[in-house]
């Protein structure tokens, strides 16, 4: 049985090799495509009077966007040699994340992420 395309779910600020490396496996055994995907919220301050100091937003901006190519550069690295075909995708958006993250993935055939505790793909 084949599948064409594998989207694996990554967390950005955290290492991902485990999980990248079952996604890997899974891939070649299903010969399918791999999608990487990844989402960061930007920082929200709901007190105040809503001005966000500039510095401040610059440096959530500057976290997000290292944590987004982090995660990529692993996802390349850990996947490039072993998978036939391999596509990135990631926002950076003060909108839900739960809702770009559903839409997206309606183009696998196979979502993989990671169990919230995390403890067991550590490494």
């Amino acid at each position: 049985m084949t599948y064409a395309a594998l989207m694996v779910h990554l967390e950005p600020g955290r290492s991902n090799t485990g999980l990248l490396k079952i996604a890997g496996n899974l891939a070649v055994r299903l010969q399918a495509d791999v999608i990487g995907i990844t989402a960061c919220q930007h920082m929200q301050i709901i007190q105040g009077d809503g001005h966000i100091p500039a510095a401040l937003l610059e440096a959530d901006r500057n976290e997000i966007e290292k944590e987004i190519a982090d995660a990529e550069t692993e996802f390349r690295d850990v996947l490039g040699a072993k998978v036939r075909s391999l596509e990135w995708r990631s926002r950076a958006s003060f909108e839900s994340l739960s809702d770009y993250l559903a839409e997206e993935m309606r183009c696998a055939d196979i979502v993989i992420t990671r169990p919230a505790s995390g403890d067991l793909l550590d490494g």
